[in-house]
C-alpha cells in the first residue's frame, strides 16, 4: 500500500477542515422594475480576495449600500435597484470567486411568482434567470450545496473513512452509518429550524475531538476493541448529533425566509447523504483493493491514516479552542 506518502504530500492542502461558510444573493421584487438586493457573506474570508455581485447592466442602483455585522458572524449589505424590464432573461454574477473558496447561494423573488434559486460558484460563476420558475431546480440547488458541503468538509469526510477503518462486519457498519444519519438529521433539522442554537465555535471543536476519538479507535487491535467498536450505535448517534449542528451552520448563515427552510433543509439533508453515499463507497472500494494485502502493508495502511486523521484533528481542535477562546 503505497497511499501512506501521497496523502503526507497532500498535507498543506488538506489543511482546511470546512469549505468557508456560502455567500448569499438575494434579489427580492417589490415594485415593477425594483428589488431589494442582499448580499450576506462570512466575515472570515480569503485574504486579498475580493467577491462582488455585479447586476445585469439593465440595472441601476437607486440607493447606496447599508452595511451591518449580523451575529457578528456574517457581513450584510443591503440597497435598492431598478432593473428595465425585470431580471427575467438577465444574467446575474459573482466576480472573484476564483480563489475565494466559497459557493454563492441566488435568489430571486420576482413580486407574486415563485422564487428562482441557484449555486454560483468557481465553474459556474454566472446564472441567467429563467422566465418561468421550476421548484424542482430549487430543490436541485439545495440538494448541490448538500453535497458539495459534505464532499469538501473535510473533518466530516475524514470521519466516516475512520468509522470504516475502527468496525468490523457489515452489521456493525450499517448500525454505525445509519446512527450517525439519523443523529446529523436531527439536529440539523433542529438547528436550521431554530429549535437548538450552539456557538459554532463549540461545535467545531466538538468535531475535531470526535476525530481525535475516531483515530484512537483506529489503532487498537481487533483483539482489544474499544467502546466505539463494542458500541457502533450509541457513539456514532452521539457524534452524528454533533455533526449535524455542523452541518446546520450553512443553512442558518443563508438567512432564509421560514417558507423556504423546510424544503431547502430536506433538499440539503438529502445532498449530504448523496455525499456521504460516495464517500462510504469509494473507502469501501478501496478497503476490498487492500485485502490482498500482506500483514505489514496492512499495518502500515491502517496505521498511517489513523494518525493522519489523528494530527490533522489535532492542530484543528488547537485552532478551534483558540478561536473559541478568543
Amino acid at each position: 500500500m503505497r497511499f501512506a506518502p501521497a496523502l503526507l504530500l497532500l498535507w498543506p492542502a488538506l489543511a482546511a477542515a470546512h469549505p468557508l461558510a456560502p455567500a448569499l444573493l438575494e434579489l427580492r421584487g417589490v415594485t415593477a422594475g425594483d428589488y431589494e438586493v442582499r448580499w450576506l457573506t462570512s466575515v472570515a474570508r480569503v485574504r486579498g480576495v475580493d467577491v462582488t455581485p455585479v447586476l445585469p447592466a439593465r440595472c441601476r442602483a437607486l440607493s447606496a449600500p447599508r452595511t451591518a455585522v449580523r451575529d457578528g458572524e456574517a457581513l450584510e449589505s443591503a440597497w435598492t435597484a431598478r432593473c428595465d424590464g425585470g431580471l427575467a432573461g438577465a444574467t446575474v454574477r459573482v466576480d472573484g470567486l476564483d480563489g475565494a473558496g466559497i459557493q454563492v447561494v441566488l435568489r430571486v423573488a420576482e413580486q407574486g411568482a415563485p422564487v428562482v434559486s441557484a449555486i454560483l460558484d468557481a465553474r459556474a460563476p454566472a446564472f441567467e434567470v429563467p422566465h418561468q420558475a421550476s421548484a424542482a431546480g430549487r430543490l436541485l440547488a439545495y440538494g448541490a450545496l448538500g453535497v458539495e458541503h459534505l464532499l469538501t468538509g473535510l473533518d466530516h469526510v475524514l470521519f466516516l473513512v475512520g468509522l470504516l477503518g475502527v468496525l468490523r462486519g457489515a452489521r456493525a457498519l450499517v448500525i454505525a452509518i445509519t446512527a450517525f444519519t439519523l443523529g446529523h438529521s436531527l439536529t440539523l433539522g433542529a438547528a436550521a429550524l431554530g429549535v437548538v442554537r450552539v456557538d459554532p465555535a463549540l461545535t467545531e471543536l466538538g468535531i475535531a475531538l470526535s476525530l481525535v476519538a475516531v483515530a484512537l479507535a483506529m489503532l487498537r487491535p481487533a483483539v482489544a476493541p474499544g467502546l466505539l467498536a463494542r458500541h457502533p450505535g450509541a457513539l456514532t448517534l452521539a457524534f452524528g448529533l454533533l455533526h449535524g449542528l455542523g452541518f446546520a451552520g450553512v443553512l442558518s448563515g443563508l438567512g432564509l425566509p421560514q417558507d423556504e427552510i423546510a424544503p431547502a433543509l430536506l433538499a440539503f439533508n438529502l445532498g449530504i447523504e448523496a455525499g456521504q453515499f460516495v464517500v462510504v463507497a469509494a473507502a469501501l472500494a478501496l478497503m476490498r483493493l487492500a485485502q490482498g494485502a500482506t500483514w505489514s502493508q496492512w499495518t502500515i495502511s491502517r496505521v498511517a491514516p489513523a494518525y493522519m486523521i489523528g494530527s490533522l484533528a489535532a492542530c484543528w481542535c488547537l485552532e478551534r479552542g483558540v478561536a473559541l477562546l478568543a
